[in-house]
């Protein structure tokens, strides 16, 4: 059985404003949609990996929430090691860093114009951060917002 642990992580609209907001026919500006977006992480059990050597494993997904414009979902990809939820910087929408035996992956979710996306930066603890990929992306709604999410409780 899988455990699943899901990051959540602090939202916050980042870079420069896109321009004017849209109008409708009547010139009013529609409200905007709010959305929510993070990076889950499901760990494996042992017994799924089916190796020898037993290594952490979790499966990373992008999640993106929008209150009119529903779930949207973005396989990131199956990372060796124990991945945790990582500080956020400038931009950053989500971060997740998995680590194993001296090397490790930085995942971010990174909001770019109306788009979720997802960067990979392979890291290794002598070498440092390699060239970061682009895996994918999310599309947002047209004059959205995203809003700060919070782990149950709080």
């Amino acid at each position: 059985m899988r455990g699943l642990a899901l990051v959540l992580v602090s939202l916050g609209c980042a870079g420069p404003d896109s321009g004017p907001a849209a109008t409708s026919a009547g010139g009013e500006t529609p409200d905007a949609e709010e959305c929510a977006a993070t990076l889950r992480v499901e760990t494996f059990d042992e017994a799924e990996t089916g190796e020898d050597v037993e290594l952490p494993r979790a499966r990373i997904t992008a999640v993106r929430h929008c209150e009119r414009s529903g779930s949207s979902t973005l396989p990131v990809g199956v990372e060796t090691g124990i991945c945790m939820p990582a500080a956020t910087g400038p931009g950053v929408v989500a971060r997740v860093s998995c680590w194993w035996a001296g090397g490790g992956t930085e995942v971010e979710l990174v909001r770019r114009g109306d788009s979720l996306v997802i960067v990979r930066t392979p890291v290794d603890e002598l070498r440092g951060p390699a060239s970061p990929s682009e895996l994918g992306a999310i599309g947002l709604p047209e004059n959205s917002e995203l809003v700060p999410l919070s782990a149950a409780g709080d």
